[in-house]
């Protein structure tokens, strides 16, 4: 059976992918299916952290599939695009469930044909994971097409945007900015003190006492 967090975040990847929806709006209707918060907060950062990172992930499709992402079915791309996600960029999900799913979530998407294409994708990626074939770090900065290719597909930003921060402000900083940009936010908590000043001293004082929320 396959994983509902992932079935969730397949089903708002392709909506926002094909146009049929905005991000906000896909994955609110996909997670409304799901009971489990912990299944909510998986198919939430499956779905932003695909997209965060969706050009650093078609370029690793189109090496291993040698195909264009333009000639590749929408639901297979959507399937390939939150399966190589999970398996490079969350390190407590394990590759068996991933590509197990991503072969049925194939078949459930009425493409059995494609899951054999599907599962040797990911499995290519899997042995590659530790030396991935994306651009590397310019030796010389002052090579504008490298750096751009780094900063743009190794960090998955827009051309247009990387080229910007490149004019104004250097490679250091622009590599700086796109690191930056893709990193997972920390957790904040803000207690409404003129609703709830005694819970605002208690997370006040087990914070102080030993980081547990920090």
């Amino acid at each position: 059976m396959t994983a509902p967090a992932r079935t969730a975040a397949y089903h708002a990847v392709h909506a926002v992918a094909s146009g049929r929806d905005d991000l906000p709006s896909a994955l609110h209707a996909s997670r409304a299916h799901l009971t489990d918060e912990r299944d909510r907060s998986l198919a939430a950062e499956i779905v932003t952290g695909t997209f965060r990172w969706q050009r650093s992930l078609d370029h690793l499709i189109e090496h291993f599939s040698r195909r264009r992402i333009a000639k590749l079915d929408g639901e297979i791309l959507a399937i390939l695009r939150l399966s190589l996600y999970q398996l490079l960029h969350l390190s407590r999900v394990p590759a068996s469930a991933v590509v197990d799913d991503a072969v049925d979530l194939t078949r459930a998407a009425r493409k059995p044909s494609a899951s054999g294409f599907v599962n040797a994708i990911l499995r290519a990626t899997l042995r590659q994971r530790h030396k991935l074939p994306l651009p590397p770090r310019p030796a010389d900065p002052a090579d504008r097409n490298a750096a751009r290719a780094y900063l743009g597909i190794t960090h998955s930003h827009p051309e247009w945007l990387v080229a910007r921060w490149l004019d104004r402000y250097g490679f250091e900083s622009a590599e700086r900015w796109v690191q930056f940009n893709n990193d997972t936010p920390s957790l904040t908590l803000r207690v409404n003190r003129l609703r709830a000043i005694r819970l605002a001293e208690e997370v006040g004082a087990r914070v102080i006492q030993d980081g547990a929320l920090l």
